[in-house]
């Protein structure tokens, strides 16, 4: 029982995703960033995924939506 409990790793992707969508933020080129200005970069890039993440699901949803009004209106002519 313990190892069926215990089997699943412990990972969480949003925290990976962040991590790897910042490997652009502070290179070579960019040395000029400062702690702050490179914490709101991580701020502002995570905000960004989380909105594409919601308009996603909502552009999905509405789709579906549009989609069943005109199959109905279809089936009533």
């Amino acid at each position: 029982m313990v190892r069926d409990l215990f089997a699943i790793p412990a990972s969480n992707t949003t925290v990976e995703r962040l991590f790897s969508s910042s490997k652009n933020t502070v290179t070579d080129r960019r040395t000029s960033l400062s702690g702050k200005k490179d914490k709101d970069a991580s701020i502002n890039n995570k905000e960004q995924l989380k909105r594409k993440i919601s308009t996603t699901n909502d552009e999905q949803d509405l789709f579906i939506e549009g989609k069943n009004n005109s199959l109905s209106s279809t089936m009533t002519k």
